[in-house]
Protein backbone atom coordinates (compact mmCIF):
# COMPACT_ATOMS: atom_id res chain seq x y z
CA UNK A 1 0.00 0.00 0.00
CA UNK A 2 2.87 2.35 0.73
CA UNK A 3 3.71 2.11 -2.99
CA UNK A 4 0.23 3.46 -3.79
CA UNK A 5 1.03 6.78 -2.08
CA UNK A 6 2.30 8.52 -5.24
CA UNK A 7 -1.09 7.88 -6.85
CA UNK A 8 -3.00 9.06 -3.79
CA UNK A 9 -0.88 12.13 -3.05
CA UNK A 10 1.08 13.10 -6.12
CA UNK A 11 -0.91 12.24 -9.25
CA UNK A 12 -2.09 15.84 -9.46
CA UNK A 13 1.51 17.06 -9.08
CA UNK A 14 2.62 14.66 -11.83
CA UNK A 15 -0.13 15.91 -14.14
CA UNK A 16 0.84 19.51 -13.40
CA UNK A 17 4.53 18.71 -13.99
CA UNK A 18 3.71 17.23 -17.39
CA UNK A 19 1.25 20.05 -18.26
CA UNK A 20 -1.66 17.60 -18.51
CA UNK A 21 -5.22 18.96 -18.26
CA UNK A 22 -6.64 19.60 -14.78
CA UNK A 23 -9.35 16.97 -15.25
CA UNK A 24 -6.89 14.20 -16.18
CA UNK A 25 -5.97 13.23 -12.62
CA UNK A 26 -9.63 12.79 -11.64
CA UNK A 27 -10.40 10.72 -14.72
CA UNK A 28 -7.22 8.72 -14.06
CA UNK A 29 -8.39 7.84 -10.55
CA UNK A 30 -11.79 6.86 -11.93
CA UNK A 31 -10.22 4.56 -14.53
CA UNK A 32 -7.85 3.00 -12.00
CA UNK A 33 -10.56 2.23 -9.45
CA UNK A 34 -12.90 0.94 -12.18
CA UNK A 35 -10.29 -1.58 -13.35
CA UNK A 36 -9.65 -2.55 -9.72
CA UNK A 37 -13.37 -3.35 -9.37
CA UNK A 38 -13.22 -5.44 -12.56
CA UNK A 39 -10.32 -7.47 -11.15
CA UNK A 40 -12.04 -7.97 -7.80
CA UNK A 41 -15.32 -8.92 -9.50
CA UNK A 42 -13.47 -11.58 -11.49
CA UNK A 43 -11.42 -12.79 -8.53
CA UNK A 44 -13.05 -16.23 -8.32
CA UNK A 45 -12.04 -17.06 -11.90
CA UNK A 46 -8.61 -15.46 -11.51
CA UNK A 47 -7.87 -17.48 -8.36
CA UNK A 48 -8.81 -20.68 -10.19
CA UNK A 49 -6.28 -19.76 -12.87
CA UNK A 50 -3.30 -19.04 -10.55
CA UNK A 51 -2.49 -19.36 -6.85
CA UNK A 52 -2.80 -16.25 -4.67
CA UNK A 53 0.99 -16.24 -4.10
CA UNK A 54 1.52 -16.03 -7.89
CA UNK A 55 -0.98 -13.17 -8.15
CA UNK A 56 0.93 -11.39 -5.40
CA UNK A 57 4.12 -11.55 -7.48
CA UNK A 58 2.23 -10.44 -10.57
CA UNK A 59 0.87 -7.46 -8.64
CA UNK A 60 4.42 -6.36 -7.81
CA UNK A 61 5.50 -6.64 -11.45
CA UNK A 62 2.47 -4.71 -12.70
CA UNK A 63 3.04 -2.11 -9.98
CA UNK A 64 6.70 -1.63 -10.87
CA UNK A 65 5.90 -1.25 -14.57
CA UNK A 66 3.12 1.18 -13.80
CA UNK A 67 5.18 3.42 -11.50
CA UNK A 68 8.15 3.53 -13.84
CA UNK A 69 5.92 4.26 -16.85
CA UNK A 70 4.11 6.98 -14.89
CA UNK A 71 7.44 8.73 -14.34
CA UNK A 72 7.95 8.72 -18.12
CA UNK A 73 4.44 9.59 -19.30
CA UNK A 74 4.05 12.83 -21.26
CA UNK A 75 0.56 12.58 -22.76
CA UNK A 76 -2.86 12.48 -21.16
CA UNK A 77 -3.81 9.43 -23.23
CA UNK A 78 -0.80 7.46 -21.99
CA UNK A 79 -1.38 8.50 -18.38
CA UNK A 80 -5.03 7.44 -18.56
CA UNK A 81 -4.15 4.13 -20.21
CA UNK A 82 -1.62 3.42 -17.46
CA UNK A 83 -4.33 3.80 -14.84
CA UNK A 84 -5.83 0.51 -16.02
CA UNK A 85 -2.72 -1.10 -14.53
CA UNK A 86 -4.01 0.03 -11.14
CA UNK A 87 -6.62 -2.69 -11.36
CA UNK A 88 -3.94 -5.18 -12.27
CA UNK A 89 -1.53 -4.05 -9.56
CA UNK A 90 -3.54 -3.06 -6.51
CA UNK A 91 -6.54 -5.18 -7.51
CA UNK A 92 -4.47 -8.37 -7.74
CA UNK A 93 -2.54 -7.45 -4.58
CA UNK A 94 -5.75 -7.02 -2.58
CA UNK A 95 -7.38 -10.12 -4.11
CA UNK A 96 -4.33 -12.30 -3.39
CA UNK A 97 -3.93 -10.95 0.14
CA UNK A 98 -7.54 -11.66 1.11
CA UNK A 99 -7.36 -15.12 -0.50
CA UNK A 100 -4.19 -15.88 1.46
CA UNK A 101 -5.79 -14.66 4.68
CA UNK A 102 -8.80 -16.86 4.05
CA UNK A 103 -6.61 -19.87 3.37
CA UNK A 104 -3.91 -19.39 6.02
CA UNK A 105 -5.76 -17.92 9.02
CA UNK A 106 -8.00 -20.30 11.00
CA UNK A 107 -11.71 -19.45 11.02
CA UNK A 108 -11.69 -18.56 14.73
CA UNK A 109 -8.98 -15.92 14.09
CA UNK A 110 -10.16 -14.69 10.70
CA UNK A 111 -11.67 -11.40 11.92
CA UNK A 112 -8.52 -10.61 13.88
CA UNK A 113 -6.36 -11.55 10.90
CA UNK A 114 -8.32 -9.26 8.57
CA UNK A 115 -8.22 -6.43 11.11
CA UNK A 116 -4.45 -6.83 11.47
CA UNK A 117 -4.08 -6.91 7.67
CA UNK A 118 -5.98 -3.62 7.35
CA UNK A 119 -3.98 -1.98 10.15
CA UNK A 120 -0.66 -3.05 8.64
CA UNK A 121 -1.52 -2.36 5.00
CA UNK A 122 -3.64 0.78 5.23
CA UNK A 123 -2.41 2.14 8.57
CA UNK A 124 1.32 1.41 8.73
CA UNK A 125 1.58 1.36 4.93
CA UNK A 126 -0.02 4.78 4.65
CA UNK A 127 2.19 6.24 7.37
CA UNK A 128 5.36 4.85 5.79
CA UNK A 129 4.25 5.77 2.29
CA UNK A 130 3.34 9.32 3.24
CA UNK A 131 6.59 9.94 5.14
CA UNK A 132 8.90 8.42 2.52
CA UNK A 133 7.20 9.78 -0.58
CA UNK A 134 6.76 13.17 1.08
CA UNK A 135 10.51 13.30 1.63
CA UNK A 136 11.24 12.09 -1.91
CA UNK A 137 8.82 14.60 -3.42
CA UNK A 138 10.20 17.47 -1.36
CA UNK A 139 13.87 16.72 -2.04
CA UNK A 140 13.90 15.00 -5.43
CA UNK A 141 10.66 15.90 -7.23
CA UNK A 142 7.61 14.09 -8.47
CA UNK A 143 9.28 11.99 -11.20
CA UNK A 144 11.83 10.52 -8.77
CA UNK A 145 9.00 9.71 -6.37
CA UNK A 146 7.32 7.53 -8.98
CA UNK A 147 10.65 5.94 -10.00
CA UNK A 148 11.45 5.00 -6.39
CA UNK A 149 8.02 3.40 -6.00
CA UNK A 150 8.89 1.22 -8.98
CA UNK A 151 12.12 0.15 -7.27
CA UNK A 152 10.26 -0.71 -4.06
CA UNK A 153 7.84 -2.89 -6.01
CA UNK A 154 10.77 -4.66 -7.70
CA UNK A 155 12.37 -5.22 -4.29
CA UNK A 156 9.11 -6.78 -3.06
CA UNK A 157 9.58 -9.52 -5.64
CA UNK A 158 12.38 -11.00 -3.47
CA UNK A 159 10.37 -11.76 -0.30
CA UNK A 160 7.33 -12.44 -2.48
CA UNK A 161 9.22 -15.09 -4.44
CA UNK A 162 10.46 -16.73 -1.23
CA UNK A 163 6.90 -16.79 0.10
CA UNK A 164 5.53 -18.22 -3.16
CA UNK A 165 8.26 -20.89 -3.18
CA UNK A 166 7.44 -21.81 0.43
CA UNK A 167 3.74 -22.12 -0.41
CA UNK A 168 4.39 -24.27 -3.49
CA UNK A 169 6.89 -26.61 -1.80
CA UNK A 170 5.11 -27.28 1.49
Amino acid sequence: WACQTPLNLFLVALCEHRNLPVWSSGLGIFIGVTFEVFVLAGSTALLRFLRPSAWLLISFVFGAVRWWAMSEVTSVEAMLALQALHGLSFGTFFMASIALLTREVPDRLRSSGQALFYVVVFGVGSILGNVVTGYLFEHHGVLHTFEMSALVEIFLLIPGAFFAWRVVTR
